[in-house]
């Protein structure tokens, strides 16, 4: 190529460039430099606007129809073709200041070149996003190509063809389906009741404010489907950010619809048009159509005389004829006008609204305005009604989520997001919902949606980023400080603010006021001085999400510091702030000290169920961080640590079946190994034998209950030994080793202080105390000593709502009705588990299932018992499995269901020598004799049970099972002849210690004896 020929080419590059320039400065973009043969422009930069992708968008069509022009003539003069491809992608981009220009930088910037490498000659393209922005407003063809946006995930490709007419919104005729409004109600029939007005000739102005995404557009869209308006009966129009300084420009835009263009409109067309509008009614048309025509910009050719008027006197013939076409066409059938978004409306529609507020009241006539809170109408307003929307309540967004999402309810953690996210706000509602249903995050299942995976924060969705941007970038330096706000959080202090930006507190405090004056944040005064608070979730996060990462982390440090340096109080009430900033600023040392501090805080609270929740959440998330740690001891300690805590937090909040639980307690075994004896030791066992236990492993958690004695005992740990003895103790009872276990749980009453060890609960879940009598309660009646075992019960219950812990509560009041039907104390049993049922409807607790289970035995409700048995069956739950179910075979031996009750009790049996929890057999075994004997009095298998039963009981050391067993075997005896043998056994009872006296069953034996001895 000769040198001229390169001079040529790069003055012509040198024209395109500044024909990009000149359209993107138009179109109020910026020109962000060039690089070979590409050109690169911002729209957005450094002010974000709501419509910078239609801005875009027309700049690029623009753009090609030009170059496209101006190659038909290099063609024609010199045989040279131009070839032009755009792209139109939105995102984040990073900007960088230096000496010389300004850098821009990101995968926005990327995507956007790549669409226009992929487009055809001549082709406009935008990505995903930009698509959601664009819709509506132009006409989108979709390609077969696809581009990723800068996730893993690539998204479809439109062709941008051109932009669409501007018209009315869609008006749903009488029958058309219509999605519903939510919420709306009230003022919707505040506003029917004003048309009602309008058609007796008293015409209404209505003033709608709210802001941003609110509803205020859907209020009149549904307000005009409920009185089922035609088109000739409503009017809209809409003030524009880009139009602020078009006058009139919304009435211009109502004005040229009713003309009902044509493409192929000529000025002469136009202007017959305008006389064909204005002849439907009693106009002069030598005197309308000039004053409409200027404003519409039709020549009048020399069919009119041009408006000769001063300005003041053209704007009031202006008004008028406007104000005229309006009320005529009113007084044919009543009109609803509404005008939209006044809060970018120009001076003199302004003026013009005003006018025809002032005479609206003779005409047929709605008029329906729309403004966000900072619209202060320059007009009197005590003749109109002003309706403020506020956010939907958690009804209605639940109830608009199941709408878009197809009729199908949304799980409880994904609707709890978006509640939280979205404020109530129907727009942010309705992109957050759509963005998670296209996420592929959920799946249907049947009526309802459900996770497909792990739940992950939703991010801002596209159509609403640069409406939350637009905001922030139109407060000047006020932004900077509600990004520094956005790091402390959605709800911050404001000393804290002033300790942590750079600014001064004067400039902090002054920018401040001017976020509070633009509705950004709401300010509440407190003894410490003011609380901020962003007014929407996501507004806090885009002004987060604005910030460069590296930016974040170095404004999280800065906080984490302030806070722990300024604010100690701060940092010890709310360690989970403080291990936020740390783990946000890549300090995951301390955050997981921080965290680890929180999840203690909320197991030790005595609250209610959210506690348990929020400890998980601590420690999940500290579990997490771990992996930024080198792999060293102090790692493995930490780790350990977060387990334990998990484990009981979990038990806590889902009882020992959940799956995380398990996988918990093989990691703590296995650095246990690791570790060897360490600090952790005792607090990892106690969390294994939870686990081992009320899974009913026997073997597993008795030896790690032993371990946990002998350490203590090895060690002197008085504290150790007091929470250890009774996990012993209730191994031993379960395995029917009852003196044994007397002998620990004993110990335990007569080591526990208070004042020592009254703490235990909040930190093992149950207090060691309670643990000790509820199980010596039941050791006790099963050893005959029912008046001692039930005064232990009822000093339990006393004891935990002494701590107020609701687990040692709730679990002592189980205990206690076990004991009472144990005993036969029907007379208590009926007050303690209505007690007992309350308690759990009020807390639920996790170990509902068996709280259910005891109190339909005693309202006698075999069906719900029967539910209940089969829920812990079905998750999982094997402590207990000798025991529930015999109350349920009780109920069903009672109604003469004697099989069923033989089922029951006989997998009770297998239960019993599967898991080695054999303390009930006897009872077992007597329980199935009665059932056997009562369908064939002569059975033989009955008086097996009932020798297998008094058998095992003196294994046991069971007076109380085998006396009743021993009874009930001696009336068979008797019955069949065998008095002899039946004295034999008696009088082995007879000579039991007095100390056994208070048992009822012990004085029928003796009265038997005597009865039959004659």
């Amino acid at each position: 190529m000769a040198a001229m020929e390169v001079e040529e080419i790069d003055e012509l590059f040198g024209e395109v460039q500044e024909l990009c320039a000149e359209v993107a400065r138009r179109h109020r973009g910026r020109f962000a430099g060039a690089l070979g043969d590409q050109v690169l422009l911002h729209f957005g930069f450094p002010v974000a606007q709501e419509d910078d992708a239609r801005r875009a968008a027309r700049a690029a069509l623009e753009i090609a129809a030009r170059i496209r022009g101006r190659s038909a003539r290099l063609s024609a003069e010199r045989g040279i073709a131009l070839d032009v491809r755009a792209g139109i992608h939105t995102g984040v981009v990073v900007t960088r200041e230096g000496q010389q220009h300004i850098q821009h930088l990101g995968v926005t910037l990327q995507t956007a070149a790549r669409l226009g490498a992929l487009a055809a000659p001549g082709a406009v393209q935008a990505s995903g996003d930009t698509h959601q922005l664009l819709r509506g407003a132009f006409e989108l063809e979709a390609t077969e190509l696809r581009v990723s946006q800068g996730s893993a995930r690539a998204a479809p490709v439109y062709r941008v063809r051109e932009e669409l007419p501007r018209e009315a919104p869609e008006r749903p005729g009488p029958g058309d389906e219509a999605a519903p409004v939510f919420g709306r109600e009230q003022e919707l029939a505040l506003l029917i009741q004003r048309w009602g007005q309008i058609r007796k000739s008293a015409g209404q102005s209505v003033l709608v404010t709210g802001g941003p995404g609110i509803g205020k557009s859907r209020l009149a869209l549904e307000l005009a489907r409920r009185l089922r308006l035609g088109p000739r009966d409503w009017l809209e129009c809409r003030c524009m950010n880009d139009r602020r300084h078009s006058p009139l420009h919304p009435v211009v835009d109502l004005l040229e619809r009713l003309l009902e263009p044509d493409a192929g409109d000529t000025s002469r067309s136009r202007l017959e048009r305008l006389e064909a509008l204005l002849s439907a009614y009693p106009f002069d048309l030598s005197d309308a159509v000039p004053v409409l025509a200027a404003l519409l910009s039709i020549p009048l050719g020399d069919r009119y005389a041009p408006p000769q008027d001063p300005p003041q006197r053209q704007k009031e013939r202006t008004f008028a004829t406007l104000l005229s076409l309006l009320f005529e066409r009113a007084e044919r059938r009543p009109v609803l006008i509404v005008v939209e978004d006044l809060h970018w409306a120009d001076a003199l529609t302004i003026e013009w609204l005003g006018a025809l507020v002032a005479e609206i009241s003779s005409a047929r006539v709605l008029a329906l305005m729309t403004a966000r809170p900072e619209f202060v109408p320059s007009w009197p307003t005590s003749g109109m009604l002003q309706i403020q929307l506020g956010r939907l309540d958690r009804a209605h967004v639940q109830a608009m989520t199941a709408e878009i999402a197809g009729g199908r309810a949304l799980p409880g953690e994904v609707l709890e997001q978006i509640a939280r996210r979205a404020d109530g706000v129907p727009l942010f509602i309705e992109e957050l919902t759509r963005m998670v249903l296209e996420s592929g995050a959920l799946r249907e299942e049947g009526d309802r949606h459900v996770l497909a995976g792990p739940l992950s924060e939703v991010a801002i969705p596209t159509t609403l980023r640069g409406l939350l941007m637009a905001r922030l970038d139109r407060l000047g330096r006020a932004k900077e400080t509600a990004q520094a706000a956005a790091v402390l959080g959605r709800e911050f202090s404001g000393e804290v603010l002033g300790a942590v930006s750079a600014l001064g507190p004067e400039a902090v405090e002054e920018d401040l006021e001017r976020l509070v004056a633009a509705d950004l944040l709401h300010r509440r005064h407190r003894a410490r001085g003011a609380v901020y608070m962003f007014r929407h979730a996501l507004l806090r996060d885009a002004a987060y999400e604005s910030l460069p990462r590296r930016t974040r982390q170095q404004a999280h440090a800065r906080s984490a510091r302030a806070i722990e340096e300024r604010f100690p109080e701060i940092a010890e009430a709310r360690p989970e702030l403080l291990s936020w900033h740390h783990a946000s600023a890549g300090q995951m040392r301390q955050a997981i000290a921080y965290a680890e501090r929180a999840a203690e805080r909320a197991l030790q609270r005595p609250a209610g169920r959210a506690d348990e929740t929020e400890a998980v959440t601590h420690l999940h998330n500290a579990l997490g961080w771990l992996s930024a740690l080198p792999e060293d001891r102090e790692r493995a300690m930490a780790e350990m640590r977060l387990n334990n805590l998990l484990i009981l937090a979990l038990l806590e909040r889902h009882g020992y079946t959940a799956v995380e639980v398990e996988a918990a307690v093989r990691r703590c075994q296995e650095l246990s190994e690791t570790l060897g004896d360490s600090p952790l030791t005792a607090p990892t066992l106690w969390a294994m034998f939870v686990y081992y236990h009320l899974r009913s492993h026997r073997l597993e958690a008795r030896a790690v209950a032993e371990r946990l004695v002998a350490t203590a005992e090895r060690s002197g740990d008085t504290g150790q030994l007091v929470w250890s003895l009774p996990l012993l103790g209730q191994c031993l009872w379960i395995e029917g080793k009852l003196p044994e276990a007397r002998a620990r749980l004993e110990r335990v009453l007569a080591l526990y202080d208070p004042e020592a060890h009254g703490g235990q609960a909040f930190i093992y879940g149950l207090d060691a105390r309670v643990y000790a009598e509820i199980t010596l309660s039941v050791v006790l009646c099963l050893m005959g000593y029912p008046d001692e075992g039930i005064a232990h019960g009822e000093a339990a219950v006393a004891s935990a709502r002494a701590l107020e812990h609701w687990n040692s509560i709730g679990m002592a009041q189980l205990f206690l009705v076990m004991v009472y039907h144990l005993c036969r104390t029907r007379r208590r049993l009926a007050a303690e588990s209505r007690e007992l049922v309350s308690l759990v409807d009020r807390e639920k607790l996790w170990f509902e299932g068996y709280c259910r289970s005891l109190c339909c035995w005693v309202e006698g409700d075999m069906e719900r018992l029967a539910e209940h048995i089969e829920a812990l069956r079905g998750s999982g739950v094997l402590l207990g499995m000798t025991y529930y179910p015999s109350l349920l075979a009780e109920l069903m031996a009672e109604r003469g269901r004697r099989g069923a009750a033989l089922e029951q009790l006989d997998d009770c049996l297998r239960a019993a020598e599967r898991t080695g929890e054999v303390y009930y057999v006897p009872e077992l075994y007597r329980l199935r004799a009665a059932v056997l004997l009562a369908g064939d009095a002569c059975a033989p298998e009955g008086e097996e049970c009932l020798r297998r039963a008094i058998a095992v009981a003196r294994e046991q050391a069971a007076r109380l099972p085998e006396i009743r067993s021993s009874l009930a075997l001696c009336r068979v005896l008797v019955s069949r002849g065998r008095r002899d043998e039946a004295r034999l056994l008696l009088g082995d009872i007879d000579g039991w210690p007095r100390e056994h006296g208070a048992m009822p069953e012990l004085g029928a034996a003796r009265a038997m004896l005597r009865e039959i001895s004659r």
